[in-house]
């Protein structure tokens, strides 16, 4: 409002729809089979899709989030796996965090850097333990496609603390030991785990009715 010299400004409701999620499981030959895609997938290997370094979204917190774990349960998780994250390895700063860590030094082929991947197919290859950390992100797209396939989702959005495994700010102590539950209990608790997330979604869904009578109003 301010940058435009413009005070009629409204807020919209955020909404969220599973028309590319169903585009990917038609594209993986599943057509809108979620049971089938979630069965195969390895919740003992886990995905970044932070790929940058600035504060708003970064995968430094879930890189030292997977360290943490590793120093207490060493070799129980497979694999960390960075999408998007090419020029981490020619970054000074990131390589010299990551040379002095367990997941490098102890562990060979741990960390895995990847180019961006479509979602569904990074999570059936790669790992189906997804770490996020944001500033100021917290509505991300990514989450409302994990919870849509009862992906594992560590998290630190407040708008969204009832859903998922959530830690507040930069508790990566917290953080770490929702993997250990996760790697416990997820597979256990997956039919609760879907109700619970099929609230979220229904309230953010663009077919909600009150999301549609709110954009009518504001056309009108």
């Amino acid at each position: 409002a301010t940058k435009y010299h413009n005070k009629n400004v409204k807020i919209a409701p955020y909404i969220w729809n599973d028309t590319f999620v169903k585009l990917q499981l038609a594209d993986l030959g599943l057509s809108d089979d979620i049971e089938n895609f979630q069965r195969n997938l390895d919740i003992q290997s886990i995905s970044v899709y932070e790929p940058n370094i600035y504060y708003t979204k970064t995968c430094l917190i879930p890189v030292f989030i997977a360290e943490n774990f590793e120093q207490k349960y060493p070799n129980k998780i497979k694999s960390l796996n960075i999408f998007g994250g090419q020029n981490f390895v020619k970054n000074e700063y990131f390589m010299k965090l990551i040379l002095s860590m367990d997941i490098y030094t102890k562990r060979n082929n741990f960390l895995k850097v990847h180019p961006r991947l479509p979602l569904l197919k990074s999570l059936r290859d790669y790992g189906s333990l997804i770490i996020s950390h944001q500033i100021f992100n917290e509505l991300n797209y990514l989450y409302f496609e994990a919870l849509y396939l009862s992906i594992p989702l560590i998290h630190n959005s407040v708008c969204l603390k009832d859903y998922g495994y959530f830690y507040n700010d930069f508790n990566i102590i917290s953080a770490s030991n929702h993997i250990e539950n996760i790697l416990k209990n997820h597979r256990k608790n997956l039919t609760e785990y879907k109700y619970k997330n099929k609230e979220l979604l229904n309230k953010y869904s663009s077919t909600s009715k009150k999301n549609i009578k709110s954009y009518e109003n504001l056309i009108d």
